[in-house]
Formats: structure tokens, C-alpha cells, sequence
């Protein structure tokens, strides 16, 4: 089962394994998979399986650098798919909440969901290519992280593997960033984003038509302001592109919805932890983004719920795992 074996893999990127380890990357698959929507802390499946704090340990023996770099391993080797058209790259940010008393440069003061302390940020990027989508990159958002930075490797990266984006598509909590805005205009990358409604933008809109289109400055860094009054909303965007049709902008702009529905898919594979340890934290966000990636690939005429391959997945890997077992209690027994 690909799903499966995807997740075994990634495992074994992750951290290394002994081959005559008791454990191997399919025992500890077995206990992610039983972990979806749980939390893996709480898991316990007898002899079959190791448990999390076993789990746990191996992960904090890794770095969010090895994390990143082998997550994207994985990924450059899905990009053959999108080769032959220009792709649109989507950032986003995703929170999970967090629960505890900790604190550190991980956890960011956002609260989520009512009740919670905090939470912890993820930001991603994704491709689009008409309905073939994969999440490409994602990393973990802490208080000195250079998103500017990332944004440009991510681009980078994507040009070395010899992917042409057609646009890049924000939100206004990227457009508010005159360095992002500095750096798409610098390497001559074409974007579309909301603006924040600021004092000036608001006298704009007060002063306007249905339609606007001028020059605009955020912090000394040109753009181009775009209006659109409808019934329902006032459009702003900003943007260094040009397009005949005011509406054009909105439509292009929807397309960006498409992460933000991804990241609501991929939270059905959601691990939950107690931990606080920004690599396990990542490393089940990773998880997750790995096992979405492969179920999108899945052609749609064969394509089923997500939640029902999570769900034959773990039945699976737990009859695989359960043979393994048989098979080590052979040995134990034969054992003088």
C-alpha cells in the first residue's frame, strides 16, 4: 500500500534505524498511523508496536534542518508531474494550538482555537498545476525565522528542478512585508495578494469607484494597488502584473484557497502531541503533508476519502505488523 510505504519511508529519512533493531520503520509507522486524530502519547498497542517516548526519543536525536532537507527529498521527486506547464506557488500560514505552560521561541502568541495558550506556526508552500496540487515545502515558524529568506529558496529551489511559476499567489499577511514585496520584484517574480486596509487604502476606497487600478508604495517599495467593489466585499490587492479585466484579479486570487482547503484535508492526518519539542512537533506536521502529497496523487477516478485511506492504511500496517510480531516470538522462543 503506497500510503504505507510512503510513511515508512519518511521515517526512515528521519532518523537512522539498525537493521536488527527491534523496532523498524514499519513498528513506528504503525504507531503514527494509530495516532491519527489521537493523541500519541496515549497509544499503546501491545508488542506490535513501540510507544511514543520511544518515538520521541529518536526524533530529538535529529534537527529541524534534517527534517527540512529530507522532507524535501521527497517532494523533488513528485515535481516531475509538473514539468510540462508553469505552475502557481502558493504561501500560507497554518497554527496548531498548544495547550501548556511552556514557553519558548517556538510558540507564538496566537490563539487558534478557545482555551488555548498558544500555538505553533507552520508556514508552506504549495504548487498548483490545473487540479494536480502538492505541497512542496513547509517549514516551522519561530520568533527569529526569515520568511523572506525562505520564500526565496523555496523559488530558487523550484527553478533548479526546472519548474516555471506562472504567479505567486499571498495573503495580506505577506503583502504587508515590504521586504517580501522588494524580493518578488528583485528576482522578477509576478504576484498577487491582498492588501491590508490600512488609513490610506481606507480613504482610497472612500474616494473611488467600482474599479481602481494605481501606483502604490508600501515602505518605499512600488506596487500596484488593485479595487474592485462588489456586492459582498471590498477587493484589494496588490500586485506587480498586469491584467485587462479588474475581475480577473479575483479569480486569479481564489486559486489561493486551494492551500488553505489543503491544510484543512491534511489536519485529518493530524498527529497530536503533548510535546513541546519543536522537531516532534515538525515531524508530525511533516507526516501529515507527506500522506496528503501521496493521496492527492492518486488519479480522481480512483481517488478515495482521504479519512478512508488513513483508515486502510492502519489496518495494514497493523496486520503487517502483527505478522512481524509472530515472527519475532518465533525466534524469542527458539532462543537457548
Amino acid at each position: 500500500m503506497k500510503p504505507a510505504k510512503i510513511l515508512v519511508g519518511f521515517i526512515c529519512l528521519s532518523f537512522v534505524i539498525a537493521s536488527n533493531a527491534r523496532w523498524q520503520g514499519i513498528n513506528f509507522a504503525n504507531l503514527l498511523a494509530s495516532s491519527i486524530n489521537n493523541y500519541a502519547e496515549s497509544v499503546k498497542i501491545r508488542d506490535a508496536t513501540p510507544d511514543s517516548d520511544r518515538l520521541h526519543d529518536r526524533i530529538s536525536d535529529t534537527t529541524v534542518d534534517l527534517l527540512h532537507t529530507n522532507f524535501l527529498r521527497i517532494t523533488k521527486k513528485k515535481l516531475r508531474r509538473f514539468k510540462k506547464k508553469p505552475v502557481i506557488l502558493i504561501f500560507d500560514e497554518t497554527h496548531e494550538p498548544f495547550y501548556g505552560k511552556t514557553w519558548d521561541k517556538w510558540i507564538r502568541e496566537y490563539k487558534p482555537k478557545k482555551g488555548c495558550t498558544g500555538s505553533f506556526e507552520f508556514i508552506g508552500a504549495q504548487i498548483i498545476q490545473g487540479r494536480k496540487k502538492l505541497f512542496f515545502d513547509a517549514i516551522p515558524v519561530g520568533k527569529f525565522t526569515n520568511k523572506v529568506k525562505f520564500i526565496k529558496e523555496t523559488i530558487e529551489t523550484l527553478w533548479k528542478e526546472g519548474i516555471e511559476i506562472e504567479v505567486v499567489l499571498v495573503d495580506r499577511g505577506f503583502t504587508k512585508n515590504s521586504k517580501i514585496l522588494d524580493l518578488f520584484n528583485k528576482i522578477g517574480v509576478r504576484y498577487l495578494g491582498l492588501a491590508l486596509k490600512w488609513d490610506n487604502v481606507k480613504q482610497i476606497l472612500l474616494n473611488c469607484g467600482k474599479e481602481l487600478v494605481m501606483p502604490f508604495e508600501v515602505r518605499g517599495v512600488e506596487t500596484t494597488l488593485i479595487v474592485n467593489k462588489t456586492r459582498e466585499i471590498d477587493w484589494t490587492f496588490l500586485t506587480n502584473i498586469e491584467l485587462n479585466k479588474v475581475e480577473k484579479y479575483i479569480r486569479l486570487y481564489k486559486k489561493r484557497w486551494n492551500i488553505e482547503t489543503g491544510f484543512r484535508v491534511q489536519d485529518e492526518a493530524r498527529i497530536l502531541t503533548k510535546s513541546v519539542l519543536i522537531q516532534t512537533r515538525y515531524f508530525y506536521f511533516l507526516a501529515a503533508m507527506v500522506l496528503y502529497n501521496e493521496w492527492k496523487e492518486t488519479p480522481e477516478n480512483h481517488r478515495e476519502p482521504f479519512r478512508r485511506t488513513l483508515f486502510r492504511m492502519k489496518i495494514f500496517l497493523e496486520k503487517v505488523t502483527a505478522k512481524t510480531e509472530n515472527i519475532f516470538g518465533i525466534i524469542r522462543d527458539h532462543i537457548p
